[in-house]
C-alpha cells in the first residue's frame, strides 16, 4: 500500500517573500514573467501529473494526499 503524503502548493503571487517561509519559492517578479494568474490552475494540475508520472517511473504508486498546503 502506498504511503500518504502531503502537497505544498506555492501560490507565485507575493509581493514580497515572508521572513518565515522556509519553502523554496519565488516571488512572481522572480520568475521574471513566468508566472501567469490566467493559466496558474492548469499548470499546478500538469505539475502534479509530472509528479504522479515521476512516481510511477521510479517504480512507486502515487499515494493518497493527506494534507495540501497553499502558500
Amino acid at each position: 500500500m502506498p504511503e500518504p503524503f502531503s502537497l505544498y502548493v506555492h501560490v507565485p503571487y507575493c509581493t514580497v517573500r515572508c521572513g518565515y517561509c522556509d519553502f523554496n519559492t519565488y516571488t512572481a517578479s522572480e520568475l521574471g514573467g513566468g508566472a501567469s494568474r490566467a493559466s496558474y490552475a492548469a499548470q499546478a494540475i500538469a505539475e502534479i501529473g509530472l509528479a504522479a508520472a515521476h512516481l510511477r517511473a521510479a517504480g512507486r504508486e502515487p499515494a493518497r494526499v493527506e494534507t495540501v498546503f497553499f502558500g
